[in-house]
């Protein structure tokens, strides 16, 4: 689906955001994970950023801002009612890596590391890791 027609068609204005503005909200309100698809039984990387229903139109800013093709979820549980933009495709976790790593702090930027040390497991995956060896060597270490 075409970015701006789906922003037309949930009422919202297209706003860039910057990076170091999502990076922000990941360091607060983002995760890093692994999870199991049942029918092959097989690790994907999954980054998640939830937040309340309020905050719709921002994480579809922020999806709009990123240039990803996942959509923005809204979804209620334990009476709470949530927006929740979820990025598991291959091209979307490797904008994730590129833009946002760099701009990560803190205790997000331990747990993004702990998550990307994973990909060098994984059968699917295993090219990221190796792709970004020249632009953050660091991660190697």
């Amino acid at each position: 689906m075409d970015l701006i027609k789906e922003h037309h068609d949930y009422g919202i204005k297209p706003e860039l955001l910057s990076l170091d503005f999502i990076a922000g909200l990941i360091v607060g309100e983002g995760t890093f994970y692994w999870t199991t698809v049942k029918k092959t039984n097989k690790k994907i990387p999954v980054f998640a950023l939830r937040m309340h229903i309020r905050d719709f139109e921002l994480l579809t800013n922020v999806k709009y801002s990123l240039g990803v093709q996942e959509k923005v979820y809204e979804y209620q549980h334990g009476g709470r009612h949530y927006s929740f933009l979820i990025l598991r495709s291959y091209a979307s976790i490797r904008k994730i890596i590129k833009d946002i790593y760099p701009r990560l702090t803190g205790y997000k930027k331990l747990q993004f590391l702990k998550w990307f040390k994973g990909f060098k497991d994984s059968d699917r995956f295993e090219s990221i890791y190796y792709i970004f060896k020249s632009i953050f060597p660091e991660l190697y270490m």
